[in-house]
């Protein structure tokens, strides 16, 4: 399941954990029941991966076996623009 939503709808974000970076990823600051009631949208990983492949996005694995193909897999896939990712949470809504 995936939870997202806007920083004006979720609140307070941090720096996100060591990957970071390499994933675009930020904190909430917040625990994941919090986050839940926050997030105002909500949908599972196969519809998220319908919209990316839909979007021209490579598919990624389900699973990773080790960090070091996850750090590869990351460092290769391509990073989305604001522009993609406004067009994604709009199919997503």
């Amino acid at each position: 399941m995936l939870l997202f939503g806007s920083r004006s709808e979720i609140g307070t974000f941090g720096r996100g954990n060591w990957l970071a970076a390499q994933e675009r990823e930020v904190g909430v600051l917040m625990n994941a029941e919090q986050f839940s009631a926050k997030a105002p949208f909500s949908f599972s990983a196969d519809s998220a991966r319908e919209i990316l492949a839909d979007m021209g996005m490579p598919a990624l694995p389900r699973s990773v076996a080790s960090p070091s193909v996850r750090s590869t897999l990351i460092d290769a896939a391509p990073k989305m623009t604001p522009a993609q990712i406004a067009e994604f949470m709009r199919r997503a809504n």
